[in-house]
């Protein structure tokens, strides 16, 4: 899902990147650009450094993600997956999911 964030004292207008990114960074990321630190039991990891142009070689190459709603929401069932850039793999118990 696209993630947009404004904020022109730090980010250039229109930067784009194709880093893999999940929810468990916005925290980190909210931390730090208030100037904290985040907590080392925390997951994620900041997006500060890429949101300054920063390109860092470690990041993530792949993410887990979770859909639990179990059709509570959207008329989508529960489902799991992993995804790279390029690459999808995607569990389900319902054959709806394409």
């Amino acid at each position: 899902m696209p993630f947009i964030v404004r904020y022109p004292e730090k980010i250039k207008a229109g930067s784009r990147t194709s880093y893999l990114i999940n929810n468990t960074d916005f925290a980190p990321t909210l931390i730090e650009l208030a100037g904290g630190r985040a907590p080392d039991y925390m997951q994620g990891k900041s997006l500060k450094p890429i949101m300054e142009g920063a390109r860092p070689d470690d990041w993530r190459k792949a993410t887990y993600y979770r859909y639990w709603m179990q059709i509570i929401h959207h008329d989508i069932p529960a489902h799991f997956g992993l995804r790279s850039e390029n690459y999808k793999l995607i569990f389900s118990m319902d054959d709806t999911i394409t």
